[in-house]
C-alpha cells in the first residue's frame, strides 16, 4: 500500500503532535520533582513559600533537604489530574489541606516511642499522652501554618510547639 503525500503529511503531523505530547509529559513529571515547581502556580505559592522561606515546619523540612514530594506523593495519574484540574480552572481556592499520615512520618522521624523519648525534656512530654498514642502527627504538627497544641483543646499546658 503506498501513500498519498496527503497521508503522509497527517501521519507526520500525528507523530510530531505525539513526539511533543511524550517529551511535554516527560519534563512536566521531571520538573514536578523540583519544589520551585510548586512555586510556578498561584494556588500553591503559599505552600511553596511556607516550605522556602517562613519560620513553620516546612522550612524546617527543607533545611534538612526533604522535598515537598518526600510527603506529598502522587501517581503520575494523581498528577495529570492535578495539572487538568489547574488548566481548566476546576480546582479549590484556598487548596484543601493535604493530611500527611502518622505512619508517613515515622518513616523519617522514627518509632513514636522514640519521639517520646527525644521529647522527654518536655513537661509534660505530649508524645507520651496516655490518651492519644494512636494519634496523628497532623493534629499538632502543621507544615504550611503554625502548630497547635492539640491537648489545650482540654488542658493547660504551656508547651511552645
Amino acid at each position: 500500500m503506498r501513500l498519498t503525500k496527503g497521508k503522509k503529511i497527517i501521519l507526520g503531523l500525528i507523530i510530531a503532535f505525539v513526539v511533543i505530547g511524550m517529551s511535554s509529559g516527560f519534563f512536566l513529571v521531571r520538573a514536578s520533582h523540583n519544589p520551585s515547581f510548586c512555586g510556578t502556580c498561584h494556588i500553591m505559592r503559599p505552600q511553596y513559600q511556607s516550605w522556602s522561606t517562613a519560620n513553620l515546619l516546612a522550612n524546617k523540612h527543607k533545611q534538612a533537604d526533604v522535598t515537598c514530594q518526600a510527603c506529598h506523593k502522587s501517581s503520575y495519574a494523581d498528577k495529570a489530574k492535578q495539572g487538568v484540574k489547574f488548566v481548566t480552572g476546576q480546582y479549590e481556592e484556598p487548596l484543601p489541606e493535604l493530611k500527611v499520615s502518622k505512619q508517613e512520618c515515622l518513616k523519617c522521624h522514627g518509632s513514636y516511642e522514640k519521639i517520646a523519648e527525644r521529647t522527654a525534656k518536655l513537661e509534660p512530654n505530649p508524645h507520651q499522652s496516655p490518651h492519644f498514642s494512636d494519634m496523628e502527627c497532623n493534629l499538632c504538627h502543621k507544615m504550611h501554618k503554625e502548630s497547635k497544641l492539640y491537648c489545650a483543646q482540654c488542658h493547660d499546658f504551656d508547651l511552645d510547639i
